[in-house]
């Protein structure tokens, strides 16, 4: 008798036997009916399909969890990055502001000196801070 799609031996059958976990059920049901080569048939088959798809799980979980790893690591490195940036562009401004700081110390330094040079040098229109004299006092001074 030829197979049919829901005999022992049709498509059908096999398929079913194939699906994970499924295949269990279709293995008891050929022990049931007496079909001890089939029921044997259908755990095998269903034992392959279910360790493939238990891998197919495992290495998509696997997967998933390395790609959060390494996305959380990626995060975590920009995030030490931009502290170390943010630290460094804080120690350039400070080192900036006490660079400013001495530069006018020094520029007003050498002003006072500029002022007294000239007022030795016998430029009586400057008094003795270093500033101008009103040029209206100089003519009553002289």
């Amino acid at each position: 008798m030829p197979a049919t799609t829901s005999s022992e031996e049709g498509w059908l059958t096999r398929t079913v036997e194939k699906i994970p976990v499924v295949g269990y059920v279709a293995s008891a049901a050929h022990a049931v009916a007496g079909n001890g080569d089939q029921a044997r048939r259908a755990a095998e088959n269903c034992t392959g399909s279910t360790v493939t798809a238990l891998g197919v799980v495992t290495g998509a979980v696997m997967t998933t969890t390395a790609t959060v790893g390494v996305v959380t690591g990626g995060v975590v490195s920009t995030l030490a990055t931009l502290s170390m940036i943010t630290w460094g562009v804080v120690a350039t401004v400070k080192t900036l502001v006490v660079v400013t700081r001495a530069v006018m110390g020094t520029v007003t330094l050498v002003g006072k000196c500029v002022k007294a040079v000239i007022a030795v040098a016998g430029g009586s229109d400057c008094t003795e801070d270093g500033e101008r004299k009103n040029v209206d006092n100089m003519e009553k001074d002289s």
